[in-house]
């Protein structure tokens, strides 16, 4: 589908409403029949990084894998932090305890230097 990680979901996240809802739009054009299955997908991961600053996706988009990601954002730019490891090098509790929190820190403080 293209959708390998959670950076979609965050950029997404990290977005103006109007940039969303053009963004999800042109998603659903260009996956045609595979939208009913993803949407819900990329909505529940957008929900998760207004709640906690980042989403961690386990296995969805790639297999045996595990992502974390938080958005860098400054005025009107939006970028990605990202951290992905296979299933069994890094614990569920690991990255959702201590690297997505971070991730979120660590985007905070970089924001401050993206030029908008």
């Amino acid at each position: 589908t293209g959708v390998q990680t959670c950076a979609l979901p965050i950029y997404i996240a990290g977005c103006s409403e109007d940039e969303r809802r053009e963004l999800l739009a042109d998603l659903k054009r260009h996956h045609g029949s595979e939208w009913a299955e993803l949407e819900p997908r990329i909505n529940a991961a957008v929900q998760d990084a207004h709640h906690r600053g980042f989403c961690l996706v386990e296995g969805e988009w790639l297999r045996d894998t595990r992502s974390v990601a938080a958005p860098l954002i400054n005025r009107d730019t939006v970028m990605v932090l990202g951290c992905g490891a296979q299933l069994f090098a890094v614990s569920h509790d690991v990255f959702e305890s201590q690297i997505g929190p971070h991730l979120v820190h660590v985007a905070t403080a970089l924001s401050k230097f993206i030029d908008p």
